[in-house]
This record gives structure tokens, sequence and C-alpha cells, in this order.
């Protein structure tokens, strides 16, 4: 009986154990922080291309190369939450040499997913995901209010021939008026994070003629691993 007892006990715990298992992935999955993968040696290595208007000498400049985000080891912040450090490296193309631009740390919990740079922390997305919702990504930091708004909630998204199944978009910024254009937003696809990236901040003038600023784009090309 004691022996029969045990096992009966060890199954029960492990099917115990599987089930809540297969409960935190569904709450994952629902709550939206499978937008937000974050792992030790996640890198993601993304086409920026910019386009770049010079009112002053009525030049339109072109820019483009890559960059990696690589995701480092985890550690305990002084609050006791898990981040990760993590760096930036550039290059302007397939043959050429990866160099390091910058260091910052990513963080995820049950409520939010946020990136710290230069000690200044900003929540690119809140948890749960649900339409139309509104958050202040400067909350954490000093600096002035920015809201940010969830848009097209779990829809396919066709980057570079490339499918995703299910997406959200951020808007950070719109502002469009008769003479400028500013519009910043991001879309992150389920368990690859972010994959695109649209920032444009125009003058123009009121026929709609660009006279100057920017236009950029960002676009995922490789996830490894």
């Amino acid at each position: 009986m004691n022996k029969l007892s045990t096992l009966l006990f060890f199954l029960v715990g492990l099917l115990l154990f599987s089930c809540q298992q297969e409960d935190d992935e569904q709450i994952s999955f629902f709550n939206g922080s499978h937008y937000a993968p974050l792992a030790t040696g996640l890198n993601r290595t993304y086409q920026v291309d910019s386009i770049i208007y010079n009112d002053f000498t009525g030049s339109i400049d072109t820019i483009s190369f890559q960059r990696q985000e690589r995701v480092g080891k985890a550690f305990r912040t002084l609050e006791g939450r898990l981040a990760y450090n993590c760096l930036i490296y550039e290059r302007k193309d397939d043959t050429s040499t990866w160099v390091e631009r910058k260091a910052y740390e990513e963080l995820k919990n049950n409520l939010r997913y946020e990136r710290r740079e230069d000690n200044q922390s900003v929540i690119h997305l809140v948890f749960p995901v649900r339409e139309d919702q509104r958050w202040n990504a400067n909350a954490l930091n000093p600096k002035e209010e920015v809201n940010y708004t969830y848009r097209n909630l779990h829809k396919a998204y066709n980057l570079s021939d490339q499918f995703y199944d299910s997406t959200v978009t951020v808007l950070q910024r719109e502002n469009i008026n008769l003479i400028s254009r500013v519009k910043i937003e991001e879309v992150y696809a389920t368990n690859r994070g972010m994959i695109y990236r649209y920032d444009e901040n125009l003058q123009t003038d009121f026929d709609g003629s660009i006279q100057s600023g920017y236009k950029a784009t960002l676009k995922l090309v490789s996830l490894n691993p």
C-alpha cells in the first residue's frame, strides 16, 4: 500500500505540475506577453532605411544600415526585478563587421515590458493587451507624459514577404496637420518581439509637399536562435 500510495502521489503531483505549466503558457498567451519574448541569447537583426529631407540645401539623402540587438545575461536589479543586459550593434551591410554602439536593459513582468537606456525606463508594452488601451510610456522616468495605445490586436501581418499570423501595433505618436506630420509606431509579433518600426517627422507646405525632416523604417530580417 505504501508503494502504491507513493506512486499515486507522484502521478497526481506530476499531473498538477503539467496543468500548471499549461495554465502559465495560456496566461502568457492571452495577456499578450508572448509579443515580447525575452531570454539570454536572443538576437534580432534589423534593416534600417531612412530618407532625410534638407530644406537648406534642397537635397534628399538616404541612409541604410543593419542593426542587431543582442540579449545577454540576466541579473537582479536593486529592486529585485529580473532584467537582462543587452547590446546594440550596427554595420553597413552583410559584408561589414558588427560594431558595438550602445548598452541597454530589458525587463518584463506580468504587467509590462520596458527598456532602460541611460537609466531611463520606457514602457513599450503593457499587459494584458487590450484594444485602444492607453498608457504613459514615461511613467517610470521624469520625462513629459507620452501616451501609447494599442491598435490592430492579434492581426496577421506581411513584412517583406514574411508572414506573421498574430501581431499587435503600438501607436506611440501621431500628430498630422497642414504643415507637419509626426508619426511613430511599432509592430510586435508572437514570439518574435518587435518586427517593424516606422518613424516620421516632416515639415510640409499646405499642399502637402515635404520641406524638411525624415522618414525611417526598421524591419526584422532575422531572429536567432
